[in-house]
């Protein structure tokens, strides 16, 4: 993963590699309080969902990242992994099934919940009732 916890979720790297080993021109963001990030890019001010960000990483091409080319791709993959579909099952019950929209939603709560109330910005963080 580019986002490692021990490394505030980053990778420590100037410039991030894609799955390919592709340089890019950037390095990943750090999750920590991204959900309270205006916007959630180096790239595109323009982006400020965590729904939509997850998308990136995953589906596009330019930078290569995960370098997956489709939903039916991914769907395929993660489908293929035996275990995935209880989990699913748990994770979602009111739509059991192994989805992209699964993964993109688990992708987006699991960022929303990467918090740090420590140091100056995280205690003007705890401090708003945010």
């Amino acid at each position: 993963s580019c986002h490692k916890q021990e490394l505030a979720f980053t990778d420590a790297r100037a410039r991030g590699l894609g799955s390919t080993g592709e340089e890019h021109p950037r390095g990943p963001m750090t999750l920590v309080n991204i959900a309270y990030s205006p916007t959630l890019t180096w790239a595109n001010p323009l982006m400020t969902t965590l729904e939509h960000q997850a998308r990136v990483p995953i589906f596009d091409d330019n930078p290569i990242e995960l370098g997956i080319p489709s939903i039916s791709t991914l769907e395929q993959r993660l489908q293929a992994v035996p275990g995935y579909a209880p989990l699913f099952a748990k994770a979602f019950p009111e739509r059991p099934e192994v989805s992209a929209q699964g993964v993109l939603d688990a992708l987006s709560a699991s960022s929303t919940f990467c918090t740090d109330t420590s140091g100056r910005s995280g205690n003007a963080l705890a401090n708003s009732g945010a």
